[in-house]
């Protein structure tokens, strides 16, 4: 008998842009929103398991900003949605991404070694006008806010430290 569609996980996958340095954000439109993160979680297909096709997503497009290209790692993970965890993986270097259409294998979460038969297909496109949607004067705005903002945290934070302490 054929698999049951009840049987058969839901993926989802994640994408994850990590710097080293400088500024990074993941996103679904340009310009960014106020509160960009550096990650994206895209909804899970259900019952796609067995042959996983994200082809409902093609005309989405996931925006990767890097203030520093050169020193930025993209990370994309398979989620089983029904049991939040993580099944495989791959991470690479944003500036050895070629533009066209690529495989990227993916990797055990247990060992991370290359699982075979196992990759996704993606299709890379290039965009050299980084950050035509802020100036320079608003970028500093938005790093001052920031500051402010962990500042105000930390002092909440020692706040309830000492609270506990007490």
């Amino acid at each position: 008998a054929p698999p049951n569609a009840d049987d058969v996980v839901s993926p989802s996958i994640t994408v994850e842009l990590h710097a080293i340095g400088g500024f990074t954000c993941v996103t679904d439109s340009l310009p960014p929103p106020k509160r960009a993160s550096y990650w994206m979680q895209l909804p899970a297909i259900k019952g796609n398991g067995l042959n996983a096709s994200f082809s409902s997503l093609a005309d989405d497009h996931i925006n990767l900003l890097a203030g520093e290209p050169d020193v930025a790692v993209l990370r994309i993970a398979v989620l089983d949605s029904e049991r939040s965890e993580e099944v495989a993986y791959q991470a690479v270097p944003l500036q050895l991404l070629r533009p066209g259409v690529r495989t990227m294998q993916l990797r055990s979460v247990g060992t991370g070694t290359p699982i075979t038969m196992c990759s996704l297909l993606l299709h890379i496109e290039h965009d050299q006008a980084l950050f035509e949607w802020a100036d320079m004067v608003e970028l500093r705005q938005l790093l001052k806010m920031q500051e402010e903002e962990l500042s105000t945290l930390r002092a909440r934070l020692a706040q309830n430290i000492d609270a506990e302490v007490l």
